[in-house]
């Protein structure tokens, strides 16, 4: 590859300036990027997610996460060859993934994996083929030009990353049934990420977003980390100066040929014109010329010692001790960032009807409703004893109508006594969301548990245990009867 064959601009940048190339070389190429991410990783995260049926959750993910460094290296396999103009299709990209995968492992899962310029190094890593001690001595170079800002980079995509996720999820579940969220969440709680077996709908959901949301932030911190690297060796060899000069040497090349002639026969005649005397007293002439002006200060060679103090023993740790610190610090920050944002998930599913804005007219009193889902609520059209009637119902055989005596005397005694804010258009899942604003009490759990037999008869027509329903008749808290007066 050479350097005339660039398709951008070479010039010295700022960190962030060449960061910022890197993202456009992104854009340029993001369908193929993320087609080869799809046919190189997407099979292996396809087996690994398959591996959850035997194997914990939370171990998978975590293989998963641990695996980061291998994704990559699709990206920088392509925008370095598309930035020389060789843009490589998706069939070599995958005849080049299995040694892109297997190249340098260990480096990369064990020695690299927590180092936070591990996309600066990619490059050196990847495209250069040094090993040993040359590959250590390359990586400080690079390093202490633009590690600060690759390190910066790193943590602003994590950042990204758990917040694109964490969208994504919220996102998600908007679309979703009050009900089924709360029995996701519910049967995620239960089952756990650390043991084994089918794992519930929402942790699939929770992986997805985190797998996509890796996917498109990974693909750009890898283009930002090149832009980073080639902004390194612009400042370093002068890529930049080097085509100048290059050009420049190009368009004097036909220029130069054409005075060499015409020079060369001007002075064949003047030469065979001069005398021997002559000749020989210009050359003492410019011997010299030449010695007065290599005698002149600025022609002679000045040689500098610097000396480098070495660091002192004293202040610094070991070096041993420190890289088990620093893989100490790594793993506690990033479980502390995944414990918190399985919290915010948490705390999210857990709040999210107290998160929505309300409207402004929520402020004003709601007039009681007179019917809910065509249902009426209105005190003169319940029974005096309502729980008397609802277990005659029973009885009967007449579950729906048990069931709908109860739920339309709660309601009743919600809205007038509670002052419950239901509109006619509510649904079930609105009055229990306007209930869980209420505080802790025995009405709210009453109408909790009555809500969940209530649309399950008349959605489902599933009729409830006689157990259930005795509960339901004994544990009536609206007061004797339960009609509002």
């Amino acid at each position: 590859m050479q350097l005339e064959d660039l398709t951008a601009e070479v010039r010295p940048r700022s960190h962030w300036e060449a960061a910022d190339l890197g993202f456009a070389l992104v854009r340029r190429h993001f369908p193929k990027l993320l087609a080869g991410w799809l046919l190189c990783v997407g099979p292996l995260w396809a087996v690994l997610l398959t591996l959850m049926k035997w194997l914990p959750p939370g171990l998978i993910i975590f293989v998963i996460w641990w695996l980061k460094p291998l994704y990559g290296r699709v990206t920088l396999f392509h925008i370095s060859r598309a930035l020389f103009g060789e843009t490589p299709r998706l069939r070599d990209v995958l005849r080049a993934w299995p040694k892109l995968l297997f190249s340098r492992l260990p480096f990369a899962l064990i020695g690299g994996r927590l180092n936070t310029q591990r996309g600066l190094l990619l490059p050196v890593q990847m495209l250069e083929g040094l090993k040993g001690r040359a590959r250590k001595e390359r990586s400080k170079v690079i390093t202490r030009h633009s590690g600060s800002t690759a390190s910066s980079l790193l943590f602003c995509c994590a950042g990204y990353e758990l917040f694109l996720a964490g969208a994504l999820v919220s996102l998600t579940l908007m679309f979703m049934p009050e009900t089924a969220t709360s029995e996701l969440f519910e049967s995620l709680l239960d089952v756990g990420i650390m043991r084994s077996g089918v794992p519930s709908a929402l942790l699939w959901l929770a992986v997805g977003c985190w797998l996509a949301a890796m996917m498109l932030v990974e693909i750009f911190y890898i283009g930002g980390s090149f832009g980073l690297y080639l902004n390194c060796r612009t400042h370093l060899e002068g890529w930049d100066v080097e085509l100048a000069f290059r050009r420049l040497g190009r368009r004097l090349a036909g220029v130069a040929t054409t005075v060499a002639l015409l020079f060369c026969m001007t002075a064949s005649g003047a030469v065979n014109r001069e005398d021997s005397v002559s000749v020989e007293r210009e050359k003492e002439a410019a011997h010299e010329t030449a010695t007065k002006v290599l005698a002149h200060e600025d022609f002679k060679i000045h040689k500098v010692k610097m000396r480098v103090p070495k660091d002192s023993g004293g202040t610094s740790v070991p070096s041993g001790f420190g890289a088990i610190f620093n893989v100490i610090g790594y793993v506690i920050f990033w479980a502390a960032i995944a414990f918190a944002l399985w919290k915010l998930i948490e705390f999210i599913i857990k709040n999210r009807h107290s998160l929505k804005m309300r409207p402004r007219s929520d402020a004003a009193r709601v007039p009681v409703a007179r019917s809910v889902m065509g249902l009426d609520v209105t005190p003169d059209s319940l029974p005096d004893d309502i729980v008397a009637a609802a277990r005659a119902k029973w009885e009967e055989g007449d579950f729906h109508g048990a069931l709908s005596l109860l739920y339309r005397g709660s309601l009743s005694w919600l809205l007038i006594h509670a002052s419950l804010p239901v509109r006619d258009s509510d649904t079930e899942g609105d009055c229990l969301r306007h209930t869980r604003n209420l505080p802790d009490s025995p009405p709210r759990g009453y109408f909790e548990k009555l809500t969940v037999q209530w649309i399950a008869a008349a959605y489902g027509d599933r009729a409830p245990a006689n157990d259930i329903m005795r509960g339901l008749f004994d544990g009536w808290p609206f007061g004797i009867g339960g009609k509002s007066r």
